[in-house]
Order: C-alpha cells, then sequence, then structure tokens
C-alpha cells in the first residue's frame, strides 16, 4: 500500500503570503475581500489553519492566479494531493467534479514538466 503525504499547509501559506505582497496588498485588505477575519489569513499564512477546498477557490479568484499556483512543487507531493482531493469529494456534485477534474489535469500537466527534466539528467 502507497503512503501519501498530506498537504503542506506551511508552504500554503507562504505562496499566499509571497503572492498578496506582490500585489501590495494587506491581509486585511484580503480579508476584507474574502469577507473573512484577518486572524484567519493570518493563520493561514503561518500553517496554523486548513482551508477548505472552496476558499482556495476564492484565494486563488482574489490573488489573480490559477488553482494550481497552489499545487506542491514536487512530484510526488503533486499525486499525493490529487489522490486526497479525489478522496475528499468522491460525493461531490458535478460542478465540483468537473472543477477537480481541471485541478487533476494541471497537476498532471505540472507531474510531466517535473518528470521530464529528471529523465535527461
Amino acid at each position: 500500500m502507497r503512503k501519501y503525504h498530506s498537504i503542506d499547509y506551511a508552504a500554503f501559506g507562504a505562496r499566499i503570503a509571497n503572492r498578496r505582497k506582490e500585489l501590495h496588498l494587506t491581509q486585511q485588505a484580503l480579508a476584507e475581500q474574502l469577507e473573512c477575519a484577518e486572524s484567519y489569513i493570518s493563520r493561514i499564512e503561518h500553517g496554523k489553519a486548513q482551508p477548505t477546498l472552496d476558499f482556495i477557490v476564492l484565494f486563488a479568484k482574489a490573488l489573480g492566479v490559477g488553482v494550481d499556483y497552489f499545487l506542491p512543487q514536487t512530484k510526488t507531493a503533486a499525486i499525493a494531493m490529487r489522490i486526497e482531493l479525489q478522496e475528499r469529494w468522491q460525493d461531490a456534485s458535478p460542478e465540483l467534479l468537473d472543477f477537480l477534474n481541471q485541478i487533476a489535469k494541471a497537476a498532471e500537466s505540472f507531474e510531466k514538466s517535473v518528470a521530464a527534466p529528471q529523465k535527461n539528467q
């Protein structure tokens, strides 16, 4: 049986913080845009809160990036994240499943881009 790693929420939070800073947004401004508490943004950025997939979509929209921006940067982590998402949302609506399939395709594309340089070494 394969062992999969869970999502690295500290890395996820760091990517949010970096993108927010690139856009010159404060945590307060982002919180207002997402209609949540500034403390929640802080907890996410420090890896102390685990946002739902729905909230990750809101982050992506607010920060002007695709959801794939938040995918892990390693092949193994991308596979693990895709499987974890599939397991979490197995009873999801057709619309959400379509969205999740788009994420899976982005992860597969990323996996291929990571694997290609390794084959040439």
